[in-house]
């Protein structure tokens, strides 16, 4: 159990949680991912 968790999210909920969280971090900021987003704003930003 998490020291964060007070004690109310059971060991499931918590396994599920980091997974969650984890693959959540992969999705949104893999390095390629977040350079295409500076690319893109970049992009807009010269357009002005």
């Amino acid at each position: 159990m998490s020291p964060w968790s007070g004690g109310s999210v059971d060991r499931k909920k918590h396994n599920q949680l980091c997974k969650n969280a984890r693959e959540k971090v992969l999705r949104e900021f893999d390095s390629k991912v977040v350079a295409k987003k500076y690319i893109r704003l970049y992009r807009d930003v010269l357009k002005c």
